[in-house]
């Protein structure tokens, strides 16, 4: 009777242990989200699977063109159906200026819940707002939204390792996190480039150098100026502007017609976004060119705006290449500055689109001191 017992006590044991198993918790394969946490520390369950998004607000779209996902988005912002200046828009602008529209975008976005309902995305990513507004539009249009960032909460900040932190975000819940890895590493490459080309470059033998031109609410004059401006802070070049010392991060500011007199840098560089202004300006005050150095002696050079819905990289990179070409010769003797910057534009964007913004603004070149045409 005992070993009855004991018999029938440990198929019901077995029995009951099997049914535990039929009826446990899916594992993890089977869950449909995963939480991730964002560029400002919000915790957002999103979908495992992403097969559509939308971008919002400066840079966001850009990010996600890097990552090869263009057939992903479901719906743009007006803005980014006008693609001057942003070459990641005119690499894709019959596709992007086909998609329904999703907001305003711009400086003030003002996303629309009800039409990015309408597109039914999976997920929404978005830059440059608050927790408090990302949690708001979330439960507005019930999407998943993340934060992706360059660098900080102003649009004039930038950080590439922020950048690099996005990107693999992204790429990590779209599922192109092998695309992220390679965007990485190609601007990682150009950076070092960038760096081992002048980093043996005495402080002694760098020419001084000016941006002119800087846009704020639209374009402006010689005086306005940018603070650590990227490309210079690229190349280690000795930018006059510096000296203000305004801080850790880029800025615009505007200087005196007396100082930038007394400064009188060896390169003086225009950036496009202002150019017709500048050259206006030139016209009506010519005493005021004609006394720089720089001017008068052929230092005077074009470059492509870097910021067009915040930081454009590629071309803050091309930028940078024609730069050092111009202030470093011997160190970029083997650069021809507009094949590099289709090489950069067709890695990260698809598509070499130097030749357009070259139609839009006037490419890289030296400005005539008697035309003021770029040259």
């Amino acid at each position: 009777m005992k070993k009855i017992m004991l018999t029938i006590m440990a198929i019901f044991i077995i029995s009951s242990f099997a049914g535990c198993i039929g009826d446990s918790t899916p594992v993890d394969d089977e869950f449909t989200t995963v939480k991730i946490v964002d560029t400002i520390g919000r915790e957002v369950e999103v979908p495992k699977e992403v097969n559509s998004i939308v971008c919002v607000g400066s840079g966001s779209l850009r990010l996600l063109t890097y990552l090869d996902a263009v057939d992903m988005i479901s719906g743009v912002e007006y803005s980014e159906t006008k693609p001057t200046g942003r070459p990641y828009s005119l690499a894709n602008t019959k596709i992007y200026s086909s998609l329904p529209i999703i907001g305003q975008g711009g400086s003030d976005p003002k996303p629309n819940p009800e039409a990015i309902i309408a597109v039914n995305p999976d997920v929404l990513f978005i830059t440059y707002v608050d927790k408090q507004t990302a949690d708001e539009l979330q439960l507005q249009t019930g999407v998943p939204v993340v934060v992706l960032s360059y660098g900080g909460a102003s649009r004039a900040s930038f950080e590439i390792n922020t950048v690099y932190e996005s990107l693999t975000l992204a790429g990590d819940i779209t599922g192109t996190g092998k695309r992220a890895e390679d965007v990485i590493e190609y601007m990682k490459q150009n950076f070092e480039d960038l760096n081992q080309r002048t980093k043996n470059i005495t402080e002694n033998e760098k020419p001084t150098v000016y941006l002119g031109g800087i846009a704020k609410s639209g374009s402006q004059g010689i005086t306005s100026t940018q603070y650590k401006f990227l490309p210079f802070e690229a190349l280690s070049a000795k930018n006059v502007v510096n000296e203000l010392e305004l801080g850790k991060s880029p800025q615009q500011t505007f200087v005196d017609k007396e100082r930038l007199i007394s400064w009188n840098p060896n390169y003086i560089f225009i950036d496009e976004g202002s150019f017709n202004g500048i050259k206006e300006e030139y016209e009506k005050n010519p005493e005021l060119f004609n006394s720089f150095t720089a001017f008068n002696g052929g230092n005077t050079h074009a470059v492509l705006p870097i910021t067009s819905y915040t930081i454009n990289i590629g071309t803050l990179l091309a930028d940078s290449y024609y730069i050092g070409k111009t202030i470093y010769p011997d160190q970029f003797n083997d650069i021809n500055s507009e094949e590099k910057a289709d090489e950069i534009y067709g890695f990260l964007v698809g598509k070499g689109v130097y030749n357009q913004m070259k139609s839009d603004y006037g490419g890289f070149g030296k400005i005539d001191s008697n035309t003021f045409e770029i040259k």
